[in-house]
Protein backbone atom coordinates (compact mmCIF):
# COMPACT_ATOMS: atom_id res chain seq x y z
CA UNK A 1 0.00 0.00 0.00
CA UNK A 2 1.70 3.57 -1.36
CA UNK A 3 0.03 6.59 0.05
CA UNK A 4 0.91 9.88 -0.48
CA UNK A 5 -0.94 12.30 1.63
CA UNK A 6 -0.51 15.87 1.17
CA UNK A 7 -2.00 18.67 3.53
CA UNK A 8 -5.47 20.09 2.73
CA UNK A 9 -5.50 23.36 1.49
CA UNK A 10 -5.45 25.93 3.92
CA UNK A 11 -8.65 28.24 3.80
CA UNK A 12 -7.91 31.90 2.92
CA UNK A 13 -9.03 33.55 5.99
CA UNK A 14 -5.77 31.32 7.60
CA UNK A 15 -3.58 32.32 4.80
CA UNK A 16 -4.19 35.80 5.07
CA UNK A 17 -3.54 35.93 8.44
CA UNK A 18 0.27 34.01 7.59
CA UNK A 19 1.15 36.77 5.28
CA UNK A 20 0.51 38.99 7.89
CA UNK A 21 2.34 37.63 9.81
CA UNK A 22 5.13 37.58 7.53
CA UNK A 23 5.04 41.26 6.75
CA UNK A 24 3.74 42.41 9.80
CA UNK A 25 0.95 44.04 7.55
CA UNK A 26 -2.92 43.19 6.75
CA UNK A 27 -3.34 41.08 3.51
CA UNK A 28 -4.67 42.00 0.26
CA UNK A 29 -7.96 43.63 0.00
CA UNK A 30 -11.05 42.50 -0.04
CA UNK A 31 -11.44 43.06 -3.71
CA UNK A 32 -8.40 40.68 -4.70
CA UNK A 33 -10.03 38.42 -2.30
CA UNK A 34 -13.08 38.30 -4.17
CA UNK A 35 -11.37 38.53 -8.02
CA UNK A 36 -9.22 35.66 -6.61
CA UNK A 37 -11.21 33.20 -4.72
CA UNK A 38 -8.78 30.82 -2.79
CA UNK A 39 -9.70 27.58 -4.50
CA UNK A 40 -8.18 28.77 -7.46
CA UNK A 41 -5.80 31.35 -6.62
CA UNK A 42 -3.32 31.71 -3.60
CA UNK A 43 -2.19 35.53 -2.73
CA UNK A 44 0.52 36.55 -0.69
CA UNK A 45 1.56 40.03 0.42
CA UNK A 46 4.80 41.29 1.10
CA UNK A 47 6.34 44.51 2.65
CA UNK A 48 9.91 45.70 2.72
CA UNK A 49 11.98 48.63 2.16
CA UNK A 50 12.76 48.08 -1.06
CA UNK A 51 10.16 46.27 -4.13
CA UNK A 52 12.46 43.11 -4.52
CA UNK A 53 12.61 42.52 -0.35
CA UNK A 54 8.83 42.76 -0.13
CA UNK A 55 8.41 40.51 -3.35
CA UNK A 56 10.27 37.68 -1.57
CA UNK A 57 7.88 38.50 1.68
CA UNK A 58 5.10 37.99 -0.99
CA UNK A 59 6.47 34.42 -2.33
CA UNK A 60 7.23 33.39 1.13
CA UNK A 61 3.72 33.98 2.40
CA UNK A 62 2.42 31.45 -0.57
CA UNK A 63 5.05 29.01 0.40
CA UNK A 64 3.43 28.91 3.87
CA UNK A 65 -0.13 28.71 2.14
CA UNK A 66 1.26 25.20 0.30
CA UNK A 67 3.42 24.02 3.30
CA UNK A 68 6.37 24.66 2.01
CA UNK A 69 7.76 21.76 3.98
CA UNK A 70 5.55 18.97 2.08
CA UNK A 71 5.72 15.66 3.45
CA UNK A 72 5.06 12.36 1.39
CA UNK A 73 5.02 9.25 3.88
CA UNK A 74 4.76 5.64 1.69
CA UNK A 75 4.70 2.22 3.08
CA UNK A 76 5.75 -0.91 1.55
CA UNK A 77 5.02 -3.99 2.31
CA UNK A 78 6.32 -7.79 1.15
CA UNK A 79 6.45 -11.24 2.79
CA UNK A 80 9.57 -12.77 2.54
CA UNK A 81 8.18 -16.46 1.99
CA UNK A 82 7.02 -17.86 -0.91
CA UNK A 83 6.31 -20.94 0.65
CA UNK A 84 2.55 -20.34 2.18
CA UNK A 85 4.15 -20.34 5.63
CA UNK A 86 2.60 -16.86 6.39
CA UNK A 87 6.36 -14.93 5.76
CA UNK A 88 7.68 -12.27 7.45
CA UNK A 89 6.21 -8.74 7.06
CA UNK A 90 8.73 -6.08 6.03
CA UNK A 91 7.13 -2.43 6.19
CA UNK A 92 9.52 0.36 4.83
CA UNK A 93 8.66 3.80 5.63
CA UNK A 94 9.72 6.64 3.39
CA UNK A 95 9.83 10.34 4.04
CA UNK A 96 10.21 12.88 2.01
CA UNK A 97 10.92 16.56 2.50
CA UNK A 98 10.90 19.32 -0.29
CA UNK A 99 10.35 23.18 -0.50
CA UNK A 100 8.22 24.88 -2.80
CA UNK A 101 10.74 26.76 -5.36
CA UNK A 102 8.68 27.42 -8.33
CA UNK A 103 8.47 31.21 -8.47
CA UNK A 104 8.27 30.97 -12.28
CA UNK A 105 4.63 30.22 -11.14
CA UNK A 106 4.20 32.92 -9.33
CA UNK A 107 3.31 36.94 -10.83
CA UNK A 108 2.99 40.02 -9.46
CA UNK A 109 -0.31 41.78 -8.75
CA UNK A 110 0.09 45.06 -7.42
CA UNK A 111 2.77 47.01 -6.26
CA UNK A 112 2.32 49.63 -3.69
CA UNK A 113 4.73 52.60 -2.30
CA UNK A 114 3.82 53.92 1.01
CA UNK A 115 5.42 56.19 3.32
CA UNK A 116 8.87 54.69 2.05
CA UNK A 117 7.72 50.85 2.41
CA UNK A 118 6.88 48.84 -0.71
CA UNK A 119 3.45 46.28 -0.12
CA UNK A 120 3.55 43.54 -3.15
CA UNK A 121 0.63 41.52 -3.67
CA UNK A 122 1.31 37.85 -5.45
CA UNK A 123 -0.52 34.87 -6.68
CA UNK A 124 -0.58 31.66 -7.84
CA UNK A 125 -2.84 29.95 -10.18
CA UNK A 126 -3.70 26.93 -8.86
CA UNK A 127 -4.93 24.98 -12.47
CA UNK A 128 -2.03 26.80 -14.06
CA UNK A 129 0.16 25.59 -11.92
CA UNK A 130 -1.07 22.30 -11.90
CA UNK A 131 -1.24 21.77 -15.53
CA UNK A 132 2.54 22.77 -15.54
CA UNK A 133 3.15 20.08 -12.79
CA UNK A 134 0.94 18.07 -14.81
CA UNK A 135 3.14 17.44 -17.96
CA UNK A 136 6.69 16.90 -15.61
CA UNK A 137 4.85 14.15 -14.06
CA UNK A 138 3.35 12.18 -16.94
CA UNK A 139 6.71 12.54 -18.70
CA UNK A 140 8.67 11.20 -15.46
CA UNK A 141 6.18 8.15 -15.25
CA UNK A 142 6.32 7.80 -18.99
CA UNK A 143 10.50 7.22 -18.38
CA UNK A 144 9.06 5.22 -15.63
CA UNK A 145 6.67 2.37 -17.93
CA UNK A 146 9.38 2.04 -20.00
CA UNK A 147 11.62 0.93 -17.57
CA UNK A 148 9.70 -1.20 -16.07
CA UNK A 149 8.97 -2.88 -18.61
CA UNK A 150 12.54 -3.29 -19.49
CA UNK A 151 13.11 -5.48 -16.21
CA UNK A 152 11.38 -8.28 -17.20
CA UNK A 153 11.46 -11.54 -14.80
CA UNK A 154 14.55 -10.42 -13.00
CA UNK A 155 14.37 -12.87 -10.08
CA UNK A 156 17.69 -12.85 -8.49
CA UNK A 157 18.74 -10.46 -5.78
CA UNK A 158 21.46 -9.13 -7.70
CA UNK A 159 19.52 -8.78 -11.29
CA UNK A 160 17.09 -6.78 -9.87
CA UNK A 161 18.77 -4.60 -7.77
CA UNK A 162 20.67 -3.75 -11.44
CA UNK A 163 17.39 -3.28 -13.19
CA UNK A 164 15.90 -1.01 -10.19
CA UNK A 165 19.29 1.28 -9.98
CA UNK A 166 17.63 3.64 -12.95
CA UNK A 167 14.43 3.35 -11.77
CA UNK A 168 15.09 4.99 -8.24
CA UNK A 169 16.20 8.23 -9.66
CA UNK A 170 12.69 8.71 -11.15
CA UNK A 171 10.69 7.37 -8.19
CA UNK A 172 12.58 10.07 -5.75
CA UNK A 173 11.72 12.86 -8.16
CA UNK A 174 8.16 11.95 -8.75
CA UNK A 175 7.01 11.53 -4.85
CA UNK A 176 7.75 14.94 -3.69
CA UNK A 177 5.56 16.24 -7.23
CA UNK A 178 2.68 14.23 -6.09
CA UNK A 179 2.60 15.71 -2.92
CA UNK A 180 2.59 19.44 -4.60
CA UNK A 181 0.02 18.45 -6.84
CA UNK A 182 -2.23 17.07 -4.47
CA UNK A 183 -1.50 20.30 -2.20
CA UNK A 184 -2.48 22.27 -5.24
CA UNK A 185 -5.51 19.98 -5.87
CA UNK A 186 -6.48 20.30 -2.21
CA UNK A 187 -7.45 17.05 -2.11
CA UNK A 188 -5.29 13.57 -1.41
CA UNK A 189 -4.56 11.78 -4.72
CA UNK A 190 -3.89 7.91 -5.30
CA UNK A 191 -0.29 6.95 -6.22
CA UNK A 192 -0.24 6.19 -10.00
CA UNK A 193 0.35 2.62 -10.52
CA UNK A 194 3.91 3.19 -11.71
CA UNK A 195 5.15 4.25 -8.62
CA UNK A 196 3.12 1.42 -7.09
CA UNK A 197 5.02 -1.04 -9.12
CA UNK A 198 7.94 0.53 -8.09
CA UNK A 199 7.82 0.31 -4.70
CA UNK A 200 6.21 -3.48 -4.99
CA UNK A 201 9.85 -4.30 -7.04
CA UNK A 202 11.71 -2.60 -3.85
CA UNK A 203 9.75 -4.32 -1.69
CA UNK A 204 10.57 -7.80 -3.32
CA UNK A 205 14.15 -6.90 -3.61
CA UNK A 206 13.88 -6.20 -0.07
CA UNK A 207 12.35 -9.93 0.79
CA UNK A 208 15.11 -11.63 -1.51
CA UNK A 209 17.88 -10.14 0.51
CA UNK A 210 16.43 -11.34 3.61
CA UNK A 211 15.75 -14.09 2.24
CA UNK A 212 19.70 -14.85 0.84
CA UNK A 213 21.69 -16.19 3.96
CA UNK A 214 25.19 -15.31 3.79
CA UNK A 215 27.81 -17.20 5.60
CA UNK A 216 30.86 -15.43 6.88
CA UNK A 217 34.02 -17.24 6.94
CA UNK A 218 36.21 -14.07 7.21
CA UNK A 219 39.86 -14.70 8.70
CA UNK A 220 41.08 -11.26 10.37
CA UNK A 221 44.71 -10.35 9.79
CA UNK A 222 46.61 -8.05 11.68
CA UNK A 223 44.35 -5.22 13.83
CA UNK A 224 41.26 -6.93 11.98
CA UNK A 225 40.77 -9.78 14.63
CA UNK A 226 38.42 -7.72 17.25
CA UNK A 227 36.35 -6.10 13.92
CA UNK A 228 35.49 -9.55 12.26
CA UNK A 229 32.01 -10.04 14.35
CA UNK A 230 31.28 -6.03 13.75
CA UNK A 231 31.52 -6.62 10.05
CA UNK A 232 28.95 -9.16 10.68
CA UNK A 233 27.00 -6.98 12.14
CA UNK A 234 27.29 -4.18 9.32
CA UNK A 235 26.06 -6.85 6.99
CA UNK A 236 23.40 -7.43 9.10
CA UNK A 237 22.40 -3.77 9.22
CA UNK A 238 22.38 -3.69 5.86
CA UNK A 239 19.23 -6.27 5.65
CA UNK A 240 21.18 -9.36 4.92
CA UNK A 241 20.64 -12.37 7.19
CA UNK A 242 23.92 -13.74 8.43
CA UNK A 243 25.16 -16.65 9.73
CA UNK A 244 28.40 -18.06 11.08
CA UNK A 245 30.99 -19.89 8.71
CA UNK A 246 29.00 -23.17 7.78
CA UNK A 247 27.32 -24.37 3.89
CA UNK A 248 24.04 -22.68 4.77
CA UNK A 249 23.43 -20.10 2.03
CA UNK A 250 26.30 -17.92 0.20
CA UNK A 251 29.53 -18.48 2.08
CA UNK A 252 31.54 -15.32 2.06
CA UNK A 253 35.41 -16.10 2.07
CA UNK A 254 38.10 -13.62 2.65
CA UNK A 255 40.79 -11.93 4.57
CA UNK A 256 39.75 -8.78 6.42
CA UNK A 257 42.78 -6.41 7.38
CA UNK A 258 42.56 -2.87 9.12
CA UNK A 259 45.44 -0.10 9.57
CA UNK A 260 45.09 2.23 12.47
CA UNK A 261 47.58 5.04 12.78
CA UNK A 262 48.13 7.88 15.44
CA UNK A 263 47.95 11.34 14.18
CA UNK A 264 48.22 13.82 16.45
CA UNK A 265 46.44 16.82 15.89
CA UNK A 266 44.91 20.01 17.55
CA UNK A 267 40.93 19.73 17.35
CA UNK A 268 41.17 16.74 14.74
CA UNK A 269 40.83 12.86 15.43
CA UNK A 270 43.87 11.41 17.36
CA UNK A 271 43.26 8.11 15.43
CA UNK A 272 42.51 6.99 11.51
CA UNK A 273 41.71 3.70 10.37
CA UNK A 274 41.78 2.24 6.90
CA UNK A 275 40.09 -1.46 6.39
CA UNK A 276 40.07 -3.67 3.17
CA UNK A 277 38.34 -7.25 2.58
CA UNK A 278 40.05 -9.57 -0.48
CA UNK A 279 36.71 -12.27 -0.68
CA UNK A 280 34.90 -14.18 -3.23
CA UNK A 281 31.47 -15.64 -2.41
CA UNK A 282 31.16 -19.51 -2.94
CA UNK A 283 27.72 -21.74 -3.99
CA UNK A 284 28.08 -24.02 -1.25
CA UNK A 285 26.26 -26.86 -4.06
CA UNK A 286 28.59 -26.17 -6.65
CA UNK A 287 31.71 -25.21 -4.94
CA UNK A 288 32.20 -21.98 -7.52
CA UNK A 289 32.86 -18.60 -6.92
CA UNK A 290 30.18 -16.44 -7.70
CA UNK A 291 31.77 -13.23 -7.45
CA UNK A 292 34.93 -11.91 -6.00
CA UNK A 293 37.00 -9.16 -5.33
CA UNK A 294 39.13 -6.49 -3.46
CA UNK A 295 37.07 -4.04 -1.70
CA UNK A 296 38.82 -0.92 0.68
CA UNK A 297 37.16 1.30 3.07
CA UNK A 298 37.45 4.88 3.11
CA UNK A 299 40.17 6.16 5.58
CA UNK A 300 38.01 7.12 8.94
CA UNK A 301 38.62 9.08 12.13
CA UNK A 302 37.97 8.42 15.29
CA UNK A 303 38.97 9.11 19.26
CA UNK A 304 40.46 5.51 19.60
CA UNK A 305 41.96 3.05 17.02
CA UNK A 306 38.94 0.98 17.71
CA UNK A 307 36.44 3.98 16.92
CA UNK A 308 38.10 4.71 13.91
CA UNK A 309 38.42 1.34 12.86
CA UNK A 310 34.62 0.18 12.76
CA UNK A 311 33.58 3.68 10.75
CA UNK A 312 36.00 2.52 8.35
CA UNK A 313 34.49 -0.70 8.03
CA UNK A 314 31.22 0.18 8.16
CA UNK A 315 31.74 2.47 5.21
CA UNK A 316 33.63 -1.16 3.67
CA UNK A 317 30.17 -3.31 4.88
CA UNK A 318 28.79 -0.89 2.68
CA UNK A 319 30.37 -1.27 -0.56
CA UNK A 320 30.54 -5.35 0.06
CA UNK A 321 27.27 -5.05 0.40
CA UNK A 322 26.18 -2.84 -2.75
CA UNK A 323 28.71 -4.84 -4.77
CA UNK A 324 26.82 -8.68 -3.52
CA UNK A 325 23.80 -6.86 -5.12
CA UNK A 326 24.80 -6.02 -8.66
CA UNK A 327 25.99 -2.47 -8.00
CA UNK A 328 28.74 -0.47 -8.25
CA UNK A 329 30.08 0.95 -5.08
Amino acid sequence: MVGVRPPAATPLACTLLLAACATGRAGPAPDLNERYPPHRFVLGMGEGDGVEEARRRAYAAIAMQLRADLRATERVEASTSDRGEGGEAIYQEIRVTTRFDRLDWIRTLEIRADGGRYHVVCLLDRERARAALDAEIEEELGRLRIRLASIGSAESLSGLSRALRPLRAVGASLVPKLALRGTLAGRIQAAPEELRALRALEARLEALRRAQVLSLCVEAMEAGGELAGAFGASMAARGWAVAPCGDEGLRLEGVLRAEAVSHRQAGGYPWFCTTSLAYRVVDPASGLAEQGGSRRGLRAGGMTPADACRESLDRLAGDVATALEGGEP
